[in-house]
């Protein structure tokens, strides 16, 4: 109702991507379109690699000692990129955390 507030969707940047719970709906034809998501809401969407939401993902267990998952990681990275080119405060929602992905997030640990 606010035309001041953005809704800004996070994407995995391909479809063969390690970040549970997100979809890649770009491109996607209209019969597999999530029913939960209503488009119409969206102000933009951003598409995050598997690297960068692993590495935002890493970085705020390094400074905030948040452990996080990669979703929030990808969500993480959108917002900073977002930040970097607007003013204001911003709202994330975390939906995950770092258990079920500790292994996962080895391969990134050994840079």
């Amino acid at each position: 109702m606010n035309p001041a507030i953005k809704i800004i969707g996070v994407e995995p940047a391909s479809r063969q991507h390690h970040l549970s719970g997100l979809k890649r709906i770009t491109g996607l034809p209209d019969e597999y379109f999530p029913t939960i998501l209503d488009r119409d809401l969206l102000d933009d969407l951003i598409s995050v690699s598997d690297d960068d939401a692993f590495r935002a993902g890493i970085k705020v267990a390094r400074t905030d000692g948040a452990m996080v998952g990669p979703t929030t990681g990808a969500v993480l990275h959108a917002a900073i990129e977002m930040g970097a080119a607007n003013k204001g405060r911003a709202v994330l929602i975390s939906a995950d955390s770092a258990t079920k992905y500790i292994s996962a997030y080895a391969k990134y640990l050994e840079d």
